[in-house]
C-alpha cells in the first residue's frame, strides 16, 4: 500500500539526498552539519517503519484510510485512528537510541510548518524536502507548495530548491535501487 516498504524506503532516500543538496546552497553561516542533514532527511518518518513493524494490524489500518483519503493528511488520520502520530514515535525511538537533538526534533516536528525551535534549520529543511517530494508524487505531505516563509527562513529560494531536485531526479536509478534494495 502507500505506507508499504519500498514506498517508504524511496522516500527516506530522495528525502536524505534532498535535504543534504538543500543545506548546501544555503548560507555558510546558517549551513547545518551536512552529515546530520542527510540524517535528518533518511530517518524523519522513521515512526512509520516502527509502526509497520511493531504494530502491524494498526499499521495496515492505518494504510487502508490513508489509500481511502490520499487527501488529509497523515497525521489526522493516525491521531483519529491510533492517538499518537509516526512524528512522535519516531522521536521516542530517537531519544531511546540516544540520537543527536537535531535529530529528534526533525523527526518529531517534520509536519509542524511553524516550527521555530531551536533546530529549526533541520525541521523546515524536512518540511521543504516532503512539500517538493510531494510534486513528484513521493511522500506524505499534505501539498507540494513551498512555503515562502520557510524559505525565506533557511535563505533559499524556490528555482533554487526546483532545480536541486531536478539534479537528484537526474541519479533517481541509484536512488531508486538503493530504496529498493533497503527494502528488501
Amino acid at each position: 500500500g502507500p505506507l508499504g516498504l519500498i514506498p517508504f524506503w524511496r522516500h527516506a532516500v530522495y528525502s536524505a539526498a534532498l535535504v543534504q543538496q538543500l543545506s548546501r546552497i544555503m548560507p555558510e553561516r546558517k549551513r547545518p552539519r551536512p552529515g546530520l542533514a542527510y540524517l535528518a532527511g533518511l530517518l524523519h518518518n522513521f515512526g512509520l517503519l516502527l509502526l509497520g513493524h511493531k504494530f502491524r494490524h494498526e499499521f495496515m489500518a492505518l494504510s487502508d484510510l490513508v489509500a481511502q483519503h490520499p487527501t488529509r493528511p497523515i497525521t489526522e488520520l493516525e491521531m483519529e485512528t491510533l492517538g499518537v502520530t509516526h512524528c512522535q514515535i519516531g522521536a521516542w525511538l530517537m531519544e531511546a537510541w540516544r540520537m543527536p537533538p537535531e535529530i529528534i526534533a526533525a523527526v518529531r516536528e517534520h509536519h509542524t510548518a511553524d516550527y521555530q525551535g531551536e533546530h529549526a534549520t533541520y525541521v523546515q529543511l524536512c518540511f521543504i524536502a516532503d512539500c517538493t517530494l510531494k510534486g513528484h508524487d513521493i511522500g506524505d505531505a499534505p501539498s507540494s507548495t513551498l512555503p515562502a516563509d520557510i524559505l525565506s527562513q533557511l535563505q533559499i529560494d524556490e528555482v533554487k530548491v526546483l532545480m536541486v531536485m531536478n539534479r537528484i531526479l537526474q541519479d533517481c536509478e541509484g536512488l531508486n535501487s538503493m530504496a529498493h534494495n533497503l527494502a528488501t
